[in-house]
């Protein structure tokens, strides 16, 4: 019998895969496009990561840790480059990408940790 986890997290797969395919065969070459279609399949790998681990019945979290990190490290990617252009002055620009990059750090180290059994003094 298939769980509520299977069926859920499995049709979030093929719908985000689906929507990026559609992306990818729809880009007309612009950067935040390509960022999309990343983010997109990214994520659809996440949801089937889970779709699979619950069919399986079991969750080893180091992987599931790090295809987490990666998606929203995909996301991210995708919100900072909508601030890019003109209409942002340049500092609000730059800080919240160095913001993104120290998150995105301190994510890394929260998954490495994770990831090789370190722990780690300010988790």
């Amino acid at each position: 019998m298939l769980s509520f986890g299977v069926i859920s997290h499995g049709i979030a797969a093929a719908g985000f895969l689906l929507l990026a395919l559609l992306l990818a065969v729809g880009w007309e070459g612009r950067g935040q496009g390509v960022r999309l279609i990343v983010a997109c399949a990214m994520n659809a790998a996440w949801a089937g990561m889970l779709a699979y681990f619950a069919w399986t019945q079991r969750m080893p979290l180091a992987p599931l840790t790090a295809a987490l990190f990666l998606r929203d490290a995909a996301w991210l990617f995708v919100l900072t480059g909508l601030l890019s252009g003109d209409a942002w002055p340049r500092f609000i620009v730059r800080t919240t990408r160095v913001l993104v990059g120290l998150l995105l750090a301190l994510a890394a180290a929260l998954a490495a940790g994770d990831l090789f059994g370190i722990v780690l003094p300010f988790a």
